[in-house]
């Protein structure tokens, strides 16, 4: 800050420097996915290597802007833009994502929580895309409201019904996706809370029994943390979870195929150092 006085007059210049965030970086996966068992084989082409772009201060207003970029054994493009304040009030939100995806490996089935992975190296298993908009709302600091629509296109190869002819009746996955989630944070820090809580709600609807649509089922998830202090630097903390789905028409490979679910996530005591 630099100033002067003149003819009585004060004349303050502030001299501001601006911070780029744009995180570059690149990566490698493995499909096996683990790379001790990639070692094992030592198989180049079973290799998936990429790069993500990340800038999140885009035109210099905080606008996000992501590229995620991978080729080699699975092969997709990801694009995201993100645009956190729309309005004077800074209390909405748009958000618009769109990818392309080929992949040689799948999720055939998850059952109980244990992903079972079907792969062929030299045929591509699955095809697909999808584009993504959404809005937030945040009208207080402790209340967020997050809602977005999407389409979801993936054709998946005969192959895989000749392997596998329970995988899905079709050979086609076509719907639309809404989420909405609803999110009340009362903590005093959100990476290491000490005091209050949390509360939020899922809800994803996959489908809307359109004529083109080839899946349909209702999913619900809750989730309830709590925080408050015990003495002097000792805190304790607990959450649970729970969620529940309705009139599931969907494959096996979606993870949250059983009917009700509550438990317990955590409970922890924290102890805060001096």
């Amino acid at each position: 800050i630099q100033y002067i006085i003149k003819n009585k007059q004060l004349y303050i210049t502030v001299i501001v420097e601006e911070q780029w965030y744009i995180i570059p970086y690149f990566y490698i996966h493995t499909a096996e996915g683990s790379f001790n068992t990639w070692l094992q084989t030592k198989q180049w082409n079973t290799l998936t290597y990429g790069g993500k772009y990340r800038d999140r201060n885009f035109f210099g207003r905080k606008h996000l802007f992501a590229v995620d970029i991978a080729g080699g054994f699975d092969n997709y493009i990801d694009i995201q833009y993100v645009i956190p304040y729309l309005n004077k009030n800074t209390n909405i939100g748009l958000q618009f994502e769109a990818g392309l995806n080929m992949n040689r490996r799948i999720i055939k089935q998850i059952l109980d929580y244990k992903i079972d992975i079907f792969r062929i190296e030299k045929l591509i298993l699955k095809k697909g895309f999808y584009f993504l908009t959404g809005i937030s709302f945040r009208p207080e600091h402790h209340f967020y409201l997050l809602a977005d629509f999407s389409y979801h296109f993936d054709k998946y190869t005969d192959t895989l019904f000749q392997e596998y002819p329970n995988f899905w009746n079709n050979t086609i996955l076509n719907y639309f996706k809404l989420k909405v989630k609803i999110k009340l944070d009362y903590r005093d820090y959100a990476s290491y809370p000490l005091k209050g809580y949390y509360y939020d709600i899922i809800l994803e609807k996959y489908g809307f029994d359109l004529p083109f649509e080839t899946v349909n089922g209702l999913f619900l998830q809750t989730n309830f943390r709590a925080y408050t202090p015990l003495c002097k630097r000792l805190y304790f903390g607990a959450g649970i979870n729970a969620f529940t789905t309705f009139n599931l028409q969907l494959p096996l490979f979606f993870a949250f195929l059983e009917s009700s679910i509550l438990k317990a996530s955590f409970l922890s005591i924290l102890f805060q150092r001096v």
